[in-house]
């Protein structure tokens, strides 16, 4: 088996030199992603009303930059536009409008995209909207299967993916538990987009991506690449 046995209970602390270091290494190593970043940040804040075409111009490069898998951009800027006092929620940071931002009719059917609505939010306000993002999912499941929340240990993959607040919570208490939530950085509390920044760029900086050509020698066994984060960098 790849994953290691559950244990009663299981912590860690990660320092905040390494938060610190890994963040700030980020710009320097993983310069590509970055540079979307910031384009998307000057993208949100130039082209930043709840008309139909400001929305429609911040989708179509986060879909693009992110690779949301968003197949129709137009029925999505439409149902974003049409969700009830959206803007005021999102820099509210009302948790519930994430799931009214995912879901959207495509024809006859209707699609929950929501990794696409907690990303959309995140870049409206990133210190109220953590970013759904795979890897953290299988990172939270695994330190499930280790006891090492207090709060949330009740929680499967698929509960994450489909409920926003209950993803928001377990984040909130690998922040707590991690001891994240008490670290500094540029002069203020760290928040999620630091947090989601950090695990994203210890897994691309130690080449654990499968599938990002641009990341070279790389394990071929995702459950591996969580292994691996887990024992290697928390």
């Amino acid at each position: 088996k790849l994953f290691i046995m559950a244990k009663k209970s299981y912590s860690f602390t990660i320092p905040q030199s390494d938060f610190v270091n890994t963040l700030n290494n980020r710009n320097k190593v993983l310069v590509e992603y970055a540079q979307q970043e910031n384009i998307l940040l000057k993208v949100f804040n130039m082209f930043n009303g709840f008309n139909l075409a400001d929305v429609l111009t911040r989708i179509t490069l986060l879909n693009q930059f992110y690779s949301t898998a968003i197949l129709d951009i137009g029925s999505m800027a439409n149902n974003i536009v049409n969700v009830p006092n959206v803007q005021s929620r999102l820099l509210n940071g009302e948790t519930c409008v994430v799931s009214d931002i995912a879901k959207v009719q495509h024809h006859t059917k209707v699609w929950t995209h929501m990794s696409f609505a907690s990303k959309f939010a995140s870049f409206h306000n990133p210190a109220a909207y953590p970013i759904l993002d795979r890897m953290v999912m299988d990172v939270f499941c695994e330190l499930k299967k280790r006891g090492f929340f207090v709060k949330n240990t009740k929680f499967s993959r698929e509960s994450l993916r489909s409920n926003y607040k209950l993803y928001k919570d377990v984040y909130d208490e690998f922040m707590l538990l991690s001891g994240i939530k008490a670290i500094q950085y540029n002069g203020r509390t760290s928040n999620y987009k630091d947090v989601d920044n950090y695990l994203w760029a210890s897994r691309k900086i130690k080449s654990l991506d499968p599938v990002d050509p641009r990341i070279t020698n790389a394990p071929t066994e995702y459950n591996q690449i969580v292994n691996n984060f887990l024992n290697s960098q928390l």
